[in-house]
């Protein structure tokens, strides 16, 4: 492999696995936000905040924290899907985006290594 291909990715490859490995997660925990507090009309309250991660992060919390302790009041369909189910189903996409370009790189290595 030639040295200038080698820097390359070794300067892209731990910005590309960090970024495959939180953005997921973040869409998740985002969507789940945005999904509860979709207002029946008007302008949504979340609409200037999207990137705003730790006030996204500190929504999400309160809300996890309202269903734990109101689990028997919610509904399943309306509520706690959204809060665990989409968090949790973007961690799984997230570790297996990871993890193929993870043995992509190794693949893309050991095709590369000169064998003599």
């Amino acid at each position: 492999m030639k040295l200038p291909l080698l820097f390359l990715l070794a300067m892209i490859t731990p910005v590309l696995l960090a970024a495959v490995l939180v953005l997921p997660i973040y869409g998740g925990i985002l969507g789940a936000t945005y999904i509860i507090y979709t207002p029946a009309s008007g302008p949504h309250p979340l609409a200037g905040r999207l990137l705003d991660v730790f006030y996204i992060v500190e929504s999400y919390s309160t809300l996890l924290g309202y269903w734990i302790n109101n689990m028997k009041k919610l509904s399943l369909v309306e509520y706690a899907l959204p809060i665990v189910g989409l968090p949790v189903l973007c961690t799984g996409m997230s570790l297996w985006l990871t993890w193929r370009i993870s043995r992509w790189l190794l693949n893309m290595f050991h095709l590369s290594a000169s064998i003599n």
